[in-house]
């Protein structure tokens, strides 16, 4: 087998790795920093990442040994970092060392080649092996077609030749061309009619991205089980086009009967994937403790426990998968952040940012959650920079724009968020944008305009939302508003809807009371601050009861005493002079 043969092998499990788990729908909640806002991991893991590495190997002047240094820094960092290496790697290493020995000098070779195919003394055998070893070196050498011209010159001279027909079709592989491919592969079938390697590789060409034709490629595999119930790699790409189908269960069924190392990566993504979560936490930790896990294993464990909250359990698998080449930055500061580490979620979340600053890629969930973090550590005005940021490359992230009008909240700087939010009326559906105003424009002291905003927050807001945003504390500071335009009635109306939609809401409770202490009604007053202080055990509400009942006293003596006097004077009057 030619070294181009063994590069061409180890591509046949290779048509493509399941799109992200958190390639999601983005969940609108504007204090929401929860998996689906995480970046989108489009790296290849695992054999996808060893397959990348070969393919650029074939499509670009190789430096030999720059190729082998890059070769063995992979293997440092693969999944098959242990005693056991793959028989893919073993083939590699032999591989990418020989390239090292051969040097990167395709020009001379094809020079020497050439030597040879001019020479009409050597024998037809002689110049076809130097016509393949052209077309490998033009290949290798970048200019892949025409190295098409080299293996077609064989096969002039000898059409069933196989070595230049699988040749010819791996030039087109890299070249893009697959249908071409497909053609080379079917003439290898009319020599060889039952040859597997042949069956698999069309069916492969199907499967690549490009033409993406899955129930294609599962004909020609059928076509191989046929003959080999067995074939390893037929029954791997079987489970993978079934994957690329979305159709899991069956490709389960095929990589379970497969039991490969391949087999157990893809089954652990799909676990992953359709969030059957304890299969995956189990799948993967098993290939931990059995040395066959990647870097993508422990990313998988690590993640299932930070979603499980376990966010110490996490970490350790989560810093593994960093070390083997994983992109665990943004899950790691979320990590930390949710333990309300600031400093070390801050550090994880920078570097995320110092890796990516040069990619085409939308920090803007980065720079959010990394002015949260600012803003739990009081630097408002660096919290402030990030959300800003954020919004410059994504003016309509609604999370960012929370957050902003949160940090302006904490500098006092209400007039900063009511300008924002009319300028953005977009935002002004979600409920934590509409409280952030109605804050603003209360402390602002502009009643009329907080009222308005609290009754958009009430009467349209939050009957549409969730129950996370239902709060009780909506209509208190609806009472708030209405009691400083004097609207006693109305606020006690609204403290009383506080009370109904959460029987345990304190402010409820302490508000309406010193509502009633406004209109005299103490006794009423000490029976809500009672039920406050039952709730909080807060001293005011101590002091708050005995003020009432102090007031009560002193009602009580004035009364007496204005009964009093009423008497004595009706009876002075009735005195005969």
């Amino acid at each position: 087998m030619t070294l181009d043969g063994l590069l061409d092998e180890s591509l046949t499990c290779a048509c493509g790795h399941i799109k992200s788990k958190h390639n999601k729908q983005e969940c609108t909640f504007s204090q929401c920093s929860c998996k689906k806002f995480r970046k989108v991991n489009e790296r290849p893991t695992g054999d996808d990442a060893l397959v990348k590495l070969i393919s650029e190997s074939v499509e670009i002047k190789i430096d030999g040994k720059k190729l082998l240094d890059k070769f063995r820094k992979f293997t440092a960092k693969s999944s098959k970092k242990h005693d056991r290496r793959s028989e893919v790697e073993d083939s590699m290493e032999k591989i990418f060392t020989e390239i090292s020995e051969l040097g990167s000098d395709y020009k001379q070779r094809i020079i020497e080649c050439e030597k040879v195919i001019k020479n009409r003394e050597v024998s037809e055998r002689k110049r076809i092996e130097a016509l393949i070893e052209k077309g490998i070196s033009l290949r290798r050498d970048g200019r892949a077609a025409e190295s098409l011209q080299s293996f077609g010159d064989v096969l002039l001279m000898d059409e069933k030749n196989i070595s230049a027909l699988r040749e010819k079709a791996y030039s087109y592989r890299v070249l893009d061309d697959f249908l071409e491919a497909i053609n080379c592969y079917k003439d290898w079938l009319d020599i060889d009619g039952k040859n597997v390697d042949a069956l698999n590789r069309i069916a492969v060409c199907y499967a690549n991205r490009k033409l993406a034709k899955y129930d294609e490629a599962i004909n020609w595999l059928r076509q191989v089980l046929a003959i080999d119930e067995k074939n390893i790699l037929a029954i791997d790409n079987m489970g993978m086009c079934y994957q690329m189908k979305e159709k899991y269960k069956t490709a389960l069924v095929y990589f379970k009967k497969s039991g490969s190392d391949y087999a157990l990566n893809r089954m652990v993504e799909i676990y992953y994937y359709t969030d059957d979560n304890d299969a995956a936490f189990d799948l993967g930790n098993k290939l931990i403790k059995d040395g066959k896990a990647s870097a993508y294993h422990y990313y998988v464990v690590g993640d299932i426990l930070f979603d499980r909250k376990k966010y110490d359990d996490a970490i350790p698998f989560l810093k593994k998968s960093l070390s083997l080449g994983e992109d665990a930055l943004h899950i790691l500061g979320l990590c930390y952040q949710r333990k309300e580490r600031f400093d070390l979620a801050i550090l994880y979340y920078e570097k995320e940012l110092d890796e990516t600053r040069m990619d085409d890629h939308d920090n803007t969930t980065t720079r959010t959650n990394l002015g949260m973090c600012y803003s739990g550590i009081k630097e408002y005005k660096i919290a402030l920079k990030h959300f800003k940021t954020a919004l410059l490359t994504d003016p309509k992230y609604l999370s960012a724009f929370y957050w902003k009008l949160k940090t302006y909240d904490n500098l006092g700087r209400y007039e900063e968020i009511v300008k924002d939010c009319e300028k953005h009326p977009e935002f002004l559906v979600d409920i934590g944008v509409l409280r952030n105003k109605q804050y603003a424009l209360f402390e602002l002291a502009r009643y009329p305009e907080a009222l308005e905003c609290s009754k958009k927050i009430l009467e349209t807001v939050l009957p549409k939302s969730s129950a996370w945003h239902k709060s009780a504390n909506d209509f208190v500071w609806g009472g708030w508003i209405l009691k400083k335009l004097g609207d006693i009635e109305g606020a006690k109306k609204r403290y009383a809807e506080a009370i109904e939609t959460d029987k345990e809401n304190e402010q409820g409770y302490r508000y309406m009371g010193f509502a009633l202490m406004d209109e005299g009604d103490f006794k009423g007053a000490k029976d809500y601050f009672k039920k406050a202080w039952d709730i909080s055990k807060d001293d005011e509400m101590v002091l708050a009861q005995g003020k009432a009942v102090k007031k009560m006293g002193i009602f009580t003596l004035r009364a007496a005493s204005s009964t009093q006097h009423v008497a004595s004077t009706t009876e002075s009057s009735t005195v005969p002079i």
